[in-house]
């Protein structure tokens, strides 16, 4: 996932987990663990914090 774009499209199929670009680069364990740490304490104010609205084109 590298776009808001997309994480609306899998939200509105009801989609609830992703990874990518967007949420961060890649990186090596010991940074990754740290970063999930972060992560978590800040959840609540995640991009899966709030409905996404989803239309049609």
């Amino acid at each position: 996932m590298e776009t808001s774009e997309e994480l609306a499209l899998l939200r509105g199929i009801g989609c609830d987990t992703a990874q990518g670009f967007l949420f961060a680069k890649p990186m090596e364990a010991e940074h990754f663990l740290r970063w999930a740490s972060d992560w978590r304490q800040h959840r609540q104010q995640s991009l899966f914090s709030e409905p996404v609205p989803v239309t049609a084109e």
